[in-house]
């Protein structure tokens, strides 16, 4: 019996030691596996803090390529070296890439805001043709829409009739949420206009902008939307592909240029001013991103360049604009 129970022992002290194993085993991988993920977590933090720091780098090459040639040249165009498609560049541990792109070539929403009523009835048209270009959904309630960006932008808590709204209708949302009462702070707050769709924000995202004022748009750099939402007209139209051609090579010197026979406008389009135009612009978009070990980093930013002075960014994002 006694060498029974010696046997019944020596078996427990057994499985107790493999216990003991077990658990130590067990303890030291949970250990090393939260140590490997520690040294993971924070090697990332540190390829995304090199990553940002990279992205900011080159939003100021950017910004020093845009005051380079506005000193340089008297018009902006697709064939300058900001507009220049550049490669991936290789860094330490991995690549960045990037672009500059003319502000000025997309429809300006914050356009609704000007005070002169010739103005803002040949913005409404362009931006009501725009829908149609962009196939951006139903003409049949552009109007409403356009009341509702009217009535989003101003001061007041007067509803425009058809389809506008002030603080009441957005308040009744879930959740509430209030109008604007001043300019677009970016293209992306359109969304939140009553009767913006997710399709619309995807077919105009490309074509339109925020910028803090009134501004005419850059016949060398528009988007072929934008240039086929000025006007309707076939004639004018039937130009436009073999503008945008040309353009690359022939730049416009002039706005008046673009009115004469050999130019896109041809005469008798109305809703075509000069004062709605340009060749020479003063807000560009710039697209930074950097791709370090195994963080990244993007960066959009909005960037100011008077005719005098040094250009400024006035606005950055992570998101698209």
């Amino acid at each position: 019996m006694m060498t029974l129970s010696k046997h019944r022992q020596r078996g427990v002290a057994l499985i107790t030691a493999l216990l003991v194993v077990s658990l130590a085993t067990i303890a030291a991988a949970a250990v090393a596996s939260a140590g490997f993920q520690a040294l993971s977590r924070t090697q990332l933090l540190l390829d995304s803090e090199r990553a940002w720091w990279y992205a900011q780098g080159m939003e100021s090459w950017a910004v020093s390529i845009l005051a380079r040639e506005g000193a340089e040249t008297e018009i902006d165009h697709l064939g300058e070296v900001w507009a220049r498609q550049v490669p991936p560049l290789p860094v330490e541990g991995g690549a960045l890439q990037g672009a500059i792109e003319d502000a000025q070539g997309r429809f300006n929403l914050n356009n609704f805001a000007t005070t002169e009523e010739a103005r803002l009835t040949r913005v409404t048209g362009q931006f009501l043709r725009l829908l149609e270009c962009a196939d951006a959904g139903d003409s049949f309630r552009a109007r409403e829409l356009i009341n509702a960006i009217v009535d989003w932008i101003d001061a007041d808590d007067q509803q425009l009739f058809p389809g506008g709204g002030e603080d009441l209708l957005y308040l009744g949302k879930v959740p509430p949420y209030r109008t604007g009462q001043q300019l677009f702070a970016g293209a992306s707050e359109l969304a939140a206009v009553e009767g913006v769709s997710e399709e619309m924000m995807r077919a105009l995202r490309p074509h339109v902008v925020a910028l803090p004022e009134v501004t005419p748009i850059n016949i060398n750099t528009a988007t072929p939307t934008v240039l086929c939402a000025l006007s309707e007209n076939p004639d004018y139209r039937s130009r436009i592909e073999g503008f945008v051609e040309r353009r690359a090579a022939e730049p416009m010197e002039n706005v008046q240029a673009a009115f004469s026979e050999t130019g896109l406008i041809p005469a008798g389009v109305e809703e075509i001013e000069t004062a709605d135009l340009t060749v020479k612009s003063g807000y560009f978009l710039t697209e930074a991103e950097a791709f370090i070990g195994n963080g990244s980093a993007v960066l959009y930013s909005l960037v100011s360049r008077p005719n005098q002075g040094v250009p400024i960014v006035l606005r950055r994002s992570t998101a698209r604009p």
